[in-house]
C-alpha cells in the first residue's frame, strides 16, 4: 500500500513527467516550425536568385542587342561617309574633266591663260588628292574606333556574364549547403 508521502511523490513525479512531455512536444513543434521557416527561406532565396539570374540574362541580351545596333549604326555612318567621299571625288573628277576640256579649248588662244589654268588645275588636283587621302584616313580611323569599341563591349559583356555565373554558382552552393 502507498502511504501519503509516497502518493504525493508519485503525483509530483507524474506531474513532472507530464511537464517534460509537454516541454518535449513544444520543443518538437518549435523545431518543426523552424525547419519549415528555414525551408521556406531557402526556397524564396533560390527563387530570388533564379529571378535575378533571369533578369540579368535579359539585361545581357539587351546589351548585346544594343551593341549590335551600335555596330550597325556605326557601319551605316561609315558607309555614308564613304559614299559622300566617293560622290565628292566623282564630282571633283567631273570638274577636273570639265576644266581639262576648257583648257583644251583655250589652248588655241592665249598661252599665258593656258599656263595659268594648268597651274590652277594641278593645284586643285593636288588638293583633291590630299582631301581624298584625308577622307580615307578618317574612314580607316573610324573603322578602327568602331572595332575597338565593339571588342570592348563584347569583352565587358563576357566578363559580366562570367561574374554573374560565378555569383549564381556561389549562391547555389550556399543555398545547397544550408538546405542539407
Amino acid at each position: 500500500m502507498v502511504n501519503g508521502s509516497q502518493a504525493e511523490a508519485l503525483h509530483e513525479a507524474r506531474l513532472e513527467v507530464r511537464f517534460l512531455r509537454d516541454t518535449q512536444q513544444a520543443m518538437q513543434d518549435e523545431l518543426e516550425r523552424t525547419r519549415y521557416e528555414k525551408d521556406k527561406a531557402v526556397e524564396e532565396a533560390i527563387a530570388a536568385a533564379h529571378d535575378e539570374a533571369r533578369q540579368l540574362g535579359l539585361a545581357i541580351e539587351a546589351l548585346g542587342e544594343e551593341i549590335d545596333r551600335f555596330g550597325f549604326e556605326t557601319e551605316r555612318q561609315v558607309q555614308e561617309a564613304r559614299a559622300a567621299a566617293f560622290d565628292e571625288v566623282a564630282q571633283l573628277r567631273r570638274t577636273i574633266e570639265a576644266l581639262d576640256a576648257e583648257l583644251e579649248n583655250m589652248r588655241f588662244g592665249n598661252d599665258k591663260a593656258v599656263q595659268d589654268a594648268v597651274y590652277l588645275s594641278s593645284d586643285e588636283l593636288h588638293q583633291l588628292r590630299a582631301a581624298e587621302k584625308a577622307l580615307q584616313e578618317e574612314r580607316d580611323r573610324q573603322t578602327i574606333l568602331h572595332d575597338q569599341t565593339l571588342y570592348r563591349l563584347r569583352r565587358d559583356g563576357r566578363d559580366e556574364v562570367q561574374q554573374l555565373e560565378a555569383a549564381v554558382s556561389a549562391l547555389t552552393e550556399l543555398v545547397g549547403g544550408r538546405h542539407e
